[in-house]
């Protein structure tokens, strides 16, 4: 894990934003998310790139299991596996998450993600390891 403290804002304005990431809904245990897809996340063959799932899968997880952490706790996926069911050339993906387990350093969730029809297009699991928030030590200052 980082030495970073988290940072909401940084989150949804770096990668997540790259993706085109807008959070549903999010709250202790269960989160969804929408990315709407466009020329930018398609491979070759025209169809959603596999990496566009499994960030997602990533993502919706690591949003769920955001309101299970204690103050000063933080997390990183340390395991991620995304089983790839269907193809998708356009509209919006949602992406639905549930944390399964939560221990004292580990949590695991599980994600489907879906098509604008309701077609279940990717599957995923993800583990996390939980620990405390580190921070950096000042930087020394010039001389």
């Amino acid at each position: 894990m980082s030495d970073a403290p988290f940072s909401l804002e940084a989150e949804e304005k770096g990668f997540r934003a790259i993706l085109g990431v807008q959070v549903v809904s999010a709250e202790p245990g269960r989160a969804t998310l929408e990315v709407p897809v466009d020329a930018r996340l398609l491979q070759g063959a025209g169809v959603v790139h596999g990496g566009v799932f499994t960030s997602m899968v990533d993502c919706v997880i690591a949003d769920a299991l955001r309101g299970l952490l204690r103050d000063g706790e933080v997390s990183a996926t340390i395991d991620l596996n995304v089983g790839f069911l269907r193809p998708v050339a356009g509209g919006v993906l949602s992406a639905e998450a549930t944390i399964i387990f939560r221990g004292g350093s580990i949590a695991i969730g599980a994600a489907e993600v879906r098509d604008e029809a309701g077609n279940m297009c990717a599957v995923g699991r993800a583990t996390f390891k939980i620990g405390a928030a580190r921070t950096r030590p000042p930087e020394p200052q010039g001389s």
